[in-house]
């Protein structure tokens, strides 16, 4: 199972692995300026999440949209592992089908 310093290092890599489909974002920043819960491993804890498109194709109507939660209660880390391992899977087999 992965831990906070694990994800957060992974989604951080697969953001600069995959610059036009992931972008990572963390709720103490704006707009939701989100108090800190703690300390998380070896940092101050912040909540992370994500934002995988590919830009190139919005605007899109059309397009459905779908919300992962790995983080359910935030002492079980299989959600989380889950979660990581599940967008580390679309962006490696993502493909323009046009």
């Amino acid at each position: 199972m992965l831990d906070y310093d694990t994800i957060h290092e992974t989604l951080l890599e697969l953001e600069l692995q995959y610059p036009d489909l992931i972008d990572v974002y963390y709720a103490q920043d704006a707009p939701f300026n989100l108090p800190s819960p703690g300390s998380c491993g070896s940092t101050e804890c912040k909540q992370i999440y994500v934002r995988v498109t590919d830009e190139t194709t919005l605007p899109d109507m059309d397009r459905p949209e779908l919300f992962l939660s790995g983080a359910l209660h935030g002492n079980e880390r299989v959600g989380p592992t889950t979660t990581v391992e599940f967008l580390r899977f679309l962006l490696k087999h993502y493909t323009k089908s046009r």
